[in-house]
């Protein structure tokens, strides 16, 4: 029993210190973290190098230029960019929830570090994992930056990239 025991101890300890692909700090957020904390997860119907360049190419069509393009790690996206009132054509707060305050939704009115990145990782020789981190800080416009929050997704820029290369791989 004692030897099941150290295998499983042995076994959590390995899967707790695989390393992340991607590292996060964003304002509002304590420390950093790694992506796959925030990240979404669905399944693309092609293997990995297909699914790759369909998700780069979901990447330009929503117009994020991508400055992470690492195919033999599996990861694409945009390690950091800043926005605020709308990101690729939708409102902040559709994509966002930054909290509210007396000015209404955060996300609408602060300015928003954004950060982007896929993962992808192969299931079999026919099916991708698609790992979608999509997450924000955001700052007042005016004001002491001690105010910062933190912005999860609402899911809908996941969704989307997700509809745009599944229709690629069609």
């Amino acid at each position: 029993m004692r030897g099941h025991f150290l295998v499983f101890c042995c076994a959590v300890s390995t899967l707790a210190a695989q390393p992340t692909r991607a590292r996060v700090g964003l304002p509002g957020f304590q420390d950093q973290f790694p992506i796959e904390d925030v990240a979404l997860s669905f399944t693309l119907d092609a293997p990995v190098d297909r699914s790759y360049a369909a998700v780069k190419a979901a990447f330009a069509d929503l117009k994020v230029p991508v400055d992470v393009d690492d195919s033999v790690g599996g990861v694409v996206g945009k390690q950091r960019s800043t926005a605020q009132i709308n990101f690729v054509g939708y409102r902040m707060s559709r994509v966002f929830n930054c909290g509210m305050s007396t000015m209404g939704q955060n996300a609408d009115s602060f300015r928003l570090t954004i950060v982007f990145l896929a993962l992808l990782d192969p299931v079999d020789a026919s099916h991708t994992k698609l790992r979608v981190g999509f997450v924000a800080g955001a700052e007042p416009v005016s004001g002491p930056r001690g105010n910062a929050v933190q912005c999860g997704s609402t899911g809908v820029i996941e969704a989307k990239l997700v509809e745009l290369a599944s229709n690629r791989l069609k």
